[in-house]
């Protein structure tokens, strides 16, 4: 009975240790992401913004080596938007980033008002029914293939190509007019 008890106490003890090791444990492989990633991402989405313009709302990380791209952007006040922004396969949380002095309607890149009221989505760059490139990749190995887009996207948003024949479908994320990349 008294073994038990010390085999039992052995066992929670040792839980214990692993669950405490594993909060302690440092996140690998993860960054803070900073004012100029996510001025990049505005400005590859079509808005000019500048670092000195942008108001981070929260400290967000993301995987070593993830893009980040704008989900669409919201008019909040005279010369304010409020920004959503996130990362493709899930590679970090959506989050949002205040942009003060934006001219979000004189964008360089014509801006089409979304049907939920003041939302401003990112014109297409890719159409749907285009031929485009498919690259698939890994860290030990790329493929290239031939694609039709199923779906118009902007760049950094992820869409729906076909094979030729139309006998496979991918998740594939836009990066030109006529290039699509996935990760497998």
């Amino acid at each position: 009975m008294a073994i038990r008890a010390i085999r039992e106490m052995i066992a929670v003890a040792a839980l214990s240790a692993a669950a405490s090791a594993a909060t302690v444990a440092p996140i690998r492989d993860r960054v803070v992401v900073s004012r100029e990633q996510i001025a990049d991402a505005m400005q590859a989405a079509g808005f000019e913004t500048t670092t000195d313009q942008l108001q981070l709302l929260s400290t967000v990380t993301l995987n070593v080596g993830a893009s980040l791209r704008v989900a669409k952007v919201t008019t909040q006040s005279a010369g304010t938007a409020l920004a959503q922004l996130n990362c493709p396969a899930r590679q970090c949380l959506p989050f949002y980033v205040l942009v003060h002095d934006a001219q979000v309607a004189s964008s360089p890149m014509q801006v089409a008002r979304s049907l939920a009221g003041n939302s401003l989505q990112a014109r297409p760059l890719l159409k749907r029914g285009k031929p485009v490139t498919l690259v698939m990749e890994n860290a030990n190995l790329r493929i290239v293939l031939p694609a039709i887009s199923l779906q118009s996207g902007a760049r950094g948003q992820t869409i729906k190509v076909s094979s030729p024949d139309h006998k496979r479908n991918y998740k594939a994320e836009v990066v030109s007019e006529t290039l699509v990349r996935s990760q497998f």
